[in-house]
This record gives C-alpha cells, sequence and structure tokens, in this order.
C-alpha cells in the first residue's frame, strides 16, 4: 500500500495501528453475477461490504461498514484466468439498520474473538 493509502487508515509506514488500536478491514461478498462470457473471456461484477476502521478507545477512524460493487474482466491466458482489468464502485447500499452503534470495547472485543475467513485472506 502507498504511504497515502496507510495514512488514511490511521497506520504508520510500516502498516501498523496506533497503541491500544486494532485495524479491522474484513470484506465479504453478498452476491455475484457474469455480465458477457466467452470462451476466453468473462467479466464478473461482484457485491460486496466490508468492515474497515480502528478498532479500540479514543478512534478516530471508528470501523465502518462499506458497500462496493468490484467489475472484474479475467482472460483466459496459458491455461488459467488471469486477471485483465478492475474497477470499484460504490454501493449500493442499504438502510442502516435500526440498531444501537457497538461501543469500541465491544468492537474489539467482537475483532479479536470472531477471526477471519482465512480462505479470503
Amino acid at each position: 500500500m502507498t504511504p497515502q493509502v496507510l495514512a488514511r487508515l490511521g497506520l504508520d509506514a510500516q502498516g501498523k495501528a496506533p497503541v491500544d488500536l486494532t485495524f479491522v478491514s474484513r470484506s465479504s461478498p453478498i452476491g455475484t453475477k457474469t455480465d458477457g462470457y466467452t470462451a476466453d473471456s468473462v467479466k464478473a461484477v461482484v457485491w460486496c461490504v466490508s468492515l474497515v476502521g480502528l478498532a479500540g478507545p479514543n478512534s478516530t477512524l471508528p470501523v465502518q461498514a462499506n458497500w462496493y460493487t468490484l467489475t472484474l474482466t479475467l482472460r483466459w491466458v496459458g491455461g488459467d484466468w488471469k486477471l485483465a482489468s478492475y474497477s470499484r464502485q460504490d454501493g449500493p447500499a442499504p438502510l442502516p439498520a435500526d440498531q444501537q452503534a457497538a461501543t469500541a470495547e465491544e468492537m474489539t472485543g467482537a475483532v479479536q474473538q470472531f477471526g477471519g475467513f482465512r480462505y479470503a485472506r
């Protein structure tokens, strides 16, 4: 990641979170579709949600949900699918739930107790 991206995420130049804060970055696909397919190319569209932010007391970048759509064009090259192009677009985002946001301690505890899916890391 570039220094600008790391800074925007609240991380130092080595990608580490500030003391007493936990960096959270977890994404999950919600739905998929193909938008064109030939023998040697496919355009896949993936609707996703991610949790990103810093969990912990006094966080200035609290963990938030982010909805987005990825468009991936894959090409069949040398007996394997290769990524040819990639784009990301915000949304569509549903209405937020009518529930109270977790405290910094609750969010930190959840992140530490519930591991992410290893196949997607």
